[in-house]
């Protein structure tokens, strides 16, 4: 790879069960999806993943996310991108009652049970 930084690892890609090792393993995750037509209505489900291991999460913002404001740290720019890092690398992972509702809401089980409530109305 052409990134050389000595506090960054780029890894490309990694073969999905030796995912969660990498996540445990990590200090931050970020979700740095560049701001489109088409990611304005998409719910990231590695978001998912990482809130499971209770990691501290940096993402740039679509209005998508909302439901995350209290569990992740949004940024618009490259400031706000650093200060965001800086403060999701010193701060300990709080698990609010909106992270707990969200772990509940998003097990599969109750995934299942919303779709076939909406698909019955």
């Amino acid at each position: 790879n052409n990134y050389k930084l000595n506090n960054i690892i780029f890894y490309g890609p990694i073969e999905h069960h030796l995912v969660p090792s990498y996540i445990i393993n990590s200090d931050i995750m970020i979700i740095p999806f560049k701001i489109n037509n088409i990611i304005e209505y998409v719910d990231p489900v590695k978001i998912y993943e990482y809130l499971y291991f209770k990691k501290n999460i940096v993402s740039s913002y679509w209005e998508e996310l909302d439901q995350f404001k209290d569990v992740v740290y949004f940024y618009n720019n490259d400031i706000e991108f650093e200060k965001a890092i800086n403060k999701a690398f010193n701060n300990p992972f709080k698990e609010t009652k909106n992270y707990k509702k969200i772990i509940k809401d998003s097990k599969w089980d109750n995934r299942l049970k919303e779709y076939i409530r909406i698909i019955k109305k």
